[in-house]
């Protein structure tokens, strides 16, 4: 860090500071907006939370599955001790 490095550094903090607690005092004097939400959005909410959550656990059951079913088709391709076709 050099000699001017940190006045520029100290500058810009402050102004930052002056920006955000400029920004604070004016959100304090807005009004209240008074919107009214419906039931329709807490349901589309919950629909969406229900999908994102069957989309996880069905992402997690298939990595979990997957060496077992691996595991399945290895034992269906197996040959029979004898060398030869099941039917011989």
């Amino acid at each position: 860090m050099t000699i001017l490095s940190a006045p520029r550094a100290r500058l810009r903090s402050v102004r930052l500071g002056t920006l955000v607690s400029t920004l604070m005092l004016m959100a304090l004097g807005c009004q209240d907006a008074l919107a009214y939400i419906g039931p329709g959005a807490g349901v589309s909410f919950l629909g969406s939370l229900w999908a994102i959550l069957v989309g996880i656990v069905l992402a997690l059951a298939a990595i979990l599955f997957w060496p077992i079913r691996w595991l399945l088709r290895r034992a269906r391709r197996r040959t029979p001790p004898g060398g030869g076709t099941p039917g011989d």
